[in-house]
């Protein structure tokens, strides 16, 4: 167990920990929104050292917070009547209160190690890279062109790698694609048809499957409908998986089970009461393990035994 900093909250002797997030407040896997200023608990905490497993974690440190999100929170976690597990790089809880204290990255540059120095070139949109661009090396250039929306691509694009200008081509959306088009290999042009912003209608003719692949895998704007007569049964399927928009309903009677297995894994907006008792048990098993609106207490008594050992796993409460 590492040194945690306590304080008193809530009338409780607290550890302080820190809880990294998505800019939306999403989880580092995008399966679960938290909100500030609540309390939340789980059913159980595995104290076994196997990283993937059951209990609500938390980072020691703020860097470490940063390696799951780009925004991160102060954590309240009471000591009495809790459960922990006291892992490596991060511990498991039973119970917490995540705050609205947004934790800022505060530096003097010198003296942080290469690893720091890494992820405030990973994770803060608003270092100084024109300041420190002929210091920095290869990987912490590599971190910039991948996480940073406000870098000057345009400045540094002779100099720029072929991997950097890849990475650049993938995350960053504000590229200008149509600018650099020609130039670009066939691997950057795949990585811009992961870009929400990529004009796919103006390039459409032109590309190759694997890039419409791309886009009906990471482009929400997708106008399926537009082409869903010509997307091959692949490209379907990722839509299937990937897009929380694809109106499920209109396509159902038509869809594989493989496809609806994919919605079901992977759309929290799938009416699963309108279609539950058609649904086979790998399809419920599929809801059980990441749909974060599942009313369990409703099918408790119908669920089977692994399903509901699943849901132990799984399930965070809010108070």
């Amino acid at each position: 167990m590492k040194d945690l900093k306590t304080e008193v909250f809530n009338n409780e002797k607290c550890y302080i920990g820190y809880k990294g997030l998505q800019k939306d407040l999403n989880n580092f896997q995008n399966n679960y929104k938290y909100e500030l200023n609540q309390w939340y608990s789980c059913l159980k905490v595995d104290t076994s050292e196997k990283d993937c497993s059951f209990g609500l974690n938390l980072c020691y440190d703020l860097f470490k917070g940063f390696s799951f999100g780009k925004r991160v929170f102060k954590c309240y976690i009471p000591i009495e009547n809790n459960e922990f597990y006291f892992g490596k790089d991060k511990f498991r809880v039973k119970r917490f209160y995540l705050s609205d204290i947004e934790e800022i990255l505060e530096y003097d540059w010198k003296e942080l190690t290469e690893y720091q120095k890494d992820r405030i070139c990973e994770y803060n949109p608003n270092f100084d890279f024109n300041k420190y661009w002929k210091k920095l090396s290869e990987n912490q250039k590599d971190l910039i062109c991948i996480n940073n929306p406000n870098f000057d691509f345009n400045k540094y694009w002779k100099e720029l790698t072929e991997y950097q200008k890849d990475r650049i081509c993938k995350y960053n959306l504000n590229f200008d694609f149509n600018k650099y088009w020609k130039e670009l290999s066939e691997y950057q042009k795949d990585r811009i048809c992961n870009n929400l912003n990529f004009d796919y209608n103006k390039y459409w003719k032109e590309l190759s499957e694997h890039q419409k692949d791309r886009i009906c895998i990471n482009n929400l704007n997708f106008d399926y409908n537009k082409y869903w007569k010509e997307l091959t049964e692949y490209q379907k399927n990722k839509i299937c998986e990937y897009n929380p928009n694809f109106d499920f309903n209109k396509y159902w009677k038509e869809l594989t089970e493989n496809q609806k297995d994919r919605i079901c894994i992977n759309n929290p907006n799938f009416d699963y009461e309108k279609y539950w008792e058609e649904l086979t048990e790998h399809q419920k098993d599929r809801i059980c393990i990441n749909n974060p609106n599942f009313d369990y207490e409703k099918y408790w008594e119908e669920l089977t035994e692994h399903q509901k050992d699943i849901l132990y796993t799984k399930i965070v409460i809010k108070k």
